[in-house]
């Protein structure tokens, strides 16, 4: 059976593909690598998952592009097991690549130019090739291996430059230099500026500006920034733990993640869980989670509840925009995978399915509970394995990765829906949130107020409530009652309390008020949940 997999698999791998990588892995020449000759591990398990994907998606004659991203995943994982590899040197940054796979001076000082002339109406893939005078697949992979990140990384950073400049112009308002800069509002335009500088636009102002910028600067003159734009996209490529939902504490323990080994389109996480519940804030960004172990489990949004046993293997997909609250009653453990927007919207632009920046409509990637997908599944379980192996993974075999999943997602489990403005408001800390919701959870059986929840993370009343509908998707108040009502279930189905004294358990100010917010909330009373679920 294995050997049947070794020609399946060399029949998978063009050697096109294969040459490609591996002069933008270890900058051998293409003639030095051979398909026929290549040795493929008998024990490597990411390498049969992998393979088990791209077996699924040859049986479905379809997805051509999540195929050829799988491919480049496939053929950068046999490199690193070619004995003809091993004295190779592996890059240290982008300029150790072959010149052969990387884009000319020349071609570089028109793709900075392009993108500072097309700043407000930003610069689709497809149009930066035909500009460069190559194919979109060949332009998006020449490159990432001249600057080390994408396309869509270097017009936000070229954005967030000129953005820094302007703010040292006092006399402009923090829409107008949105604007200007390309940001669809001012709110995209503060949330983008905080994964730069972990301020606000406003902050960063008063702080740090100190030079002024004349008002002529907002015209198209502005080619090269102060600071280069590729340097700082790269220092802000890597996706860290910070960026994600996930509350590593006593209950939650990190076994092995992505951190440090460069990958800027993905973050991974494998945790062991102990019972807990907890809330995931919104992120512009999507989450997949895969069970590595069975799972008994209940999420619940702002519109919809889960209460499901997953069985190993089980995935769930977030999209970008919602809040999920998850109870766990049982140990378990799980692999996070968060996949940054612009690899989404990158992958899009590459499919022909992206819109222009500012169209009415986006193609979106919609949240899925208990999903079974074949090809996402054990392309979820070889990343699971490779963020666990010793140390000494190459940064672009993380956004090979990702790329395929990018491409299978859309593919797969995207719908088209109208353009939204994400995070309008500042958004708790994955800190923050664990601090209120432990609060509300150990007091649900009081009055809780919301200048008492205010005063544990310094805000007022008003400001409070604002961020905590832009973290949670819903009020405090919403919050606390469907906690409530969630207690109330758990209490009616151990049978432990009697039905007349649960409503005080669960802070509720009389019996026939329990009743009749049980009803709005679950559609039944309390005694017909009862009987429908005994």
């Amino acid at each position: 059976m294995f050997e049947t997999m070794l020609g399946d698999l060399r029949a998978a791998i063009s050697p096109v593909v294969l040459a490609e990588v591996a002069a933008a892995l270890y900058g051998v020449a293409a003639s030095e690598v051979k398909v026929d000759a290549l040795v493929i591990p008998s024990k490597d398990q990411p390498l049969r998952f992998l393979f088990a994907a791209m077996q699924q998606l040859v049986a479905e004659d379809a997805a051509v592009l999540t195929r050829q991203c799988l491919s480049r995943a496939i053929a950068a994982r046999l490199l690193r097991a070619q004995p003809a590899m091993a004295g190779a040197p592996k890059p240290v940054s982008a300029r150790s690549f072959s010149a052969k796979t990387t884009l000319s001076p020349q071609q570089m000082d028109k793709v900075q130019k392009h993108i500072a002339a097309n700043l407000v109406h930003g610069v689709g893939m497809k149009e930066m090739a035909a500009h460069i005078g190559m194919n979109a697949a060949k332009f998006t992979f020449r490159l990432k291996a001249t600057t080390g990140t994408t396309l869509h990384q270097l017009v936000i950073a070229a954005r967030v430059e000129k953005a820094r400049a302007l703010l040292s112009d006092k006399t402009l308002n923090i829409d107008v230099i949105a604007t200007a800069c390309g940001f669809t509002h001012a709110s995209h335009f503060s949330e983008v500026f905080r994964k730069y500088f972990t301020m606000s636009p406003a902050t960063y102002r008063a702080r740090v500006a100190t030079i002024g910028v004349p008002a002529a600067a907002l015209g198209s003159t502005w080619l090269q920034p102060a600071v280069d734009s590729q340097e700082l996209a790269r220092a802000m490529a890597e996706f860290s733990l910070q960026q994600t939902t996930l509350r590593i504490d006593d209950k939650v323990r990190l076994v092995a993640s992505s951190q440090g080994l460069g990958w800027n389109d993905m973050f991974v996480a494998i945790t062991d869980e102990l019972p807990h519940d907890t809330l995931h804030r919104v992120l512009s960004d999507t989450w997949l989670t895969l069970a590595l172990t069975p799972v008994d489990m209940q999420r619940s949004g702002a519109d919809f509840e889960y209460k499901q046993f997953l069985p190993e293997g089980s995935i769930n997909i977030t999209g970008s925009g919602e809040a999920v609250y998850d109870n766990m009653p049982t140990a378990q453990q799980v692999a996070d995978v968060y996949l940054r927007r612009e690899v989404l919207e990158q992958t899009a632009d590459e499919l022909g399915v992206g819109g222009s920046e500012r169209s009415t409509e986006r193609r979106t990637i919609g949240s899925r509970f208990c999903v079974n997908d074949a090809v996402l599944q054990p392309l979820l379980m070889a990343i699971s394995l490779i963020v666990q192996e010793p140390r000494g993974s190459h940064p672009i075999k993380g956004d090979y990765l990702a790329q395929t999943l990018a491409a299978r997602l859309l593919e797969r489990h995207s719908v088209l829906e109208p353009a939204r403005a994400l995070l309008r408001e500042p958004v708790f800390s994955t800190q923050e949130i664990g601090l209120l919701v432990d609060y509300i959870n150990e007091h649900l059986a009081s009055s809780l107020s919301i200048v008492t929840l205010a005063g544990l993370v310094g805000l007022g009343r008003t400001q409070f409530i604002g961020r905590f509908k832009a973290t949670a998707g819903v009020t405090p108040h919403q919050f606390i009652i469907a906690r409530r009502i969630c207690k109330a279930k758990a209490l009616l189905s151990s049978k432990t309390v009697e039905h007349k004294a649960i409503a005080a358990h669960c802070g509720f100010a009389s019996h026939t008020h329990f009743i009749t917010g049980f009803k709005k909330a679950v559609g039944v009373t309390p005694w017909e949940y009862c009987r429908r679920n005994a």
